[in-house]
């Protein structure tokens, strides 16, 4: 019976220290397992600010981008414009030059009506026409 005391004394012996050694680890796991929590938060919040970063930094492209497309287009309707404006002088100097000669043609005729009046009023002794 003293050898089965003795046995069961060491079983519980063992069994106190599985249970200390079970009550450290599980402790020691716990303190782990709260650092790799800690650090995955860590890691979560720091990829949470670089997807903000590239966010921003996406819409600022995105901004830019409509900025330099709106800038093509206003550029595309001032080229647009000029042309148009270029056309519209073209056309008002071509009118010119066609009032210009016009009034040539229309200062050469009265030259001549007033010649031919000049020669034949002489002739006639009639008053001289108005051409306005």
């Amino acid at each position: 019976m003293e050898e089965d005391l003795k046995k069961q004394g060491e079983a519980i012996e063992d069994n106190r220290r599985a249970i200390h050694f079970t009550k450290v680890s599980t402790k020691e796991m716990d303190n782990h397992l709260d650092e790799k929590i800690t650090s995955l938060d860590n890691n979560l919040d720091g990829t949470t600010k670089s997807l903000n970063s590239i966010t921003a930094v996406a819409h600022q492209a995105k901004r830019e981008a409509q900025i330099r497309d709106l800038h093509i287009s206003l550029d595309k309707r001032s080229q647009d414009i000029q042309r148009r404006a270029r056309g519209l002088e073209d056309k008002v100097d071509g009118v010119s030059k066609e009032v210009k000669d016009l009034t040539t043609r229309l200062a050469n005729l009265e030259e001549k009506v007033l010649t031919e009046t000049k020669t034949t009023g002489s002739k006639h002794n009639m008053p001289r026409p108005s051409l306005l």
